[in-house]
């Protein structure tokens, strides 16, 4: 691990370029805020950073604010927010929101229930190969879920697919 120090560093120069506007820098400040990488986590200053970038409509930001936003980390708990991030993230072909949003939908009460919604945004993964998008269908199907019909053996080829994409999930499930 880099000395404390140069972290902090780090930090200090990337939070500079993002104050100057480079959208990696914004996003990436934010990462390293939320987790605390370079000092202790502020999640509030965090979601500023994801929220800056996001207004840009720089993909990775959204998925970024959008699971703040569903948190409630560094913002207030906004899930209908959160889900008009995921979606136009979604939209712009990142198979990472289109998942979050399948599981969103499928575990917020708080949200009106859309299985069709759920499946549309799975198979947006599963066409480019996603394998998180494999094992929450694998999920799905192994417990009857979301409009999918219960099928034990088919999900368990699911989740030997998505294990054998590199889905550590997924790669659990075979082993139970």
């Amino acid at each position: 691990a880099p000395p404390r120090q140069d972290v902090v560093r780090a930090l200090a120069w990337m939070r500079e370029a993002a104050d100057l506007g480079d959208t990696d820098s914004v996003n990436q400040a934010g990462v390293w805020l939320y987790d605390g990488f370079a000092a202790k986590p502020d999640a509030a200053a965090a979601f500023q950073y994801f929220e800056r970038c996001a207004l840009r409509g720089w993909t990775q930001c959204l998925v970024n604010a959008a699971y703040a936003l569903r948190a409630g980390g560094g913002t207030k708990r906004d899930v209908h927010r959160a889900q008009a991030l995921y979606e136009t993230a979604a939209s712009q072909g990142s198979t990472t929101a289109g998942n979050l949003l399948a599981r969103m939908l499928i575990e917020e009460h708080a949200l009106p229930r859309d299985d069709a919604a759920v499946r549309r945004w799975l198979m947006h993964g599963i066409e480019r190969k996603d394998a998180q998008a494999w094992t929450t269908l694998a999920e799905l199907t192994r417990d009857g879920r979301a409009g999918v019909a219960k099928e034990p053996v088919e999900a368990r080829k699911l989740f030997e697919k998505a294990a054998q994409m590199g889905s550590r999930r997924a790669q659990a499930r075979v082993c139970e």
